[in-house]
């Protein structure tokens, strides 16, 4: 493993297979980030510090898809120009 990766104890570790993230671009129509599916098929869902960035696994992406967009529509409050992630892109 890595030097620099250190997997918590506390987070039971569900890893993703390549076929479920195949299988959810395909429903999205979309594809995940670069190095997302290498992420969620080695280490499964987690938080990657110092940022606090959250990585969910397709399933729950596509689980919590639609309240994600019902959050954006009724607290988007950044408008920092084109450096900042838009609404629109967000959703």
């Amino acid at each position: 493993m890595d030097p620099d990766v250190r997997v918590d104890d506390e987070w039971p570790l569900r890893l993703s297979s390549s076929a479920q993230v195949k299988a959810a671009e395909a429903q999205l129509g979309m594809r995940f980030p670069q190095g997302y599916e290498a992420f969620v098929t080695r280490f499964g869902e987690g938080v990657i510090e110092p940022s606090g960035l959250r990585v969910y696994p397709p399933e729950r992406v596509l689980h919590e898809r639609e309240a994600w967009r019902q959050r954006i529509d009724q607290y988007w409050f950044w408008d920092g120009g084109a450096q900042t992630l838009d609404k629109a892109r967000a959703r």
